[in-house]
């Protein structure tokens, strides 16, 4: 088994030592564990409607996904006021003003939510 180093020189006398392993004990002498395993009486399956109106129920009190519309607005702000200054100049004639727009928009919409959540917590 040839060992090389990484990142230094390798010393082509260096031995590796072994550990010598115990021998393994004989299997008679290691001590046996038995588990008493009993079984649960199978119940009745569920009724098809007591199901379904357990699980309308549940659906109704989880509330549904909701979009993070302030984060959201804020990078968007963020990315079209990058874009407008990092599109080059033919394209930015073009789309400038519409991105400098959409930039203003989308920080106030941030603005808003931010100042609502600000005036409900305080």
């Amino acid at each position: 088994m040839a060992h090389k180093a990484f990142g230094r020189r390798d010393n082509p006398n260096r031995r590796i030592a072994v550990q010598p392993q115990a021998p393994c004990p004989p299997e008679d002498a290691l001590p046996v564990r038995t588990v008493s395993i009993e079984r649960v009486p199978e119940s009745e399956a569920p009724d098809v409607d007591e199901e379904l109106r357990a699980w309308k129920i549940e659906r109704s009190r989880t509330r549904p996904f909701q979009v993070a519309w302030g984060p959201l607005s804020l990078m968007a702000s963020l990315c079209f006021g990058i874009a407008s200054f990092v599109l080059p100049d033919s394209l930015n004639d073009n789309f400038g003003t519409l991105l400098d727009v959409l930039s203003a928009l989308a920080f106030f919409a941030w603005l808003a939510k931010f100042l609502r959540q600000r005036k409900t917590v305080s």
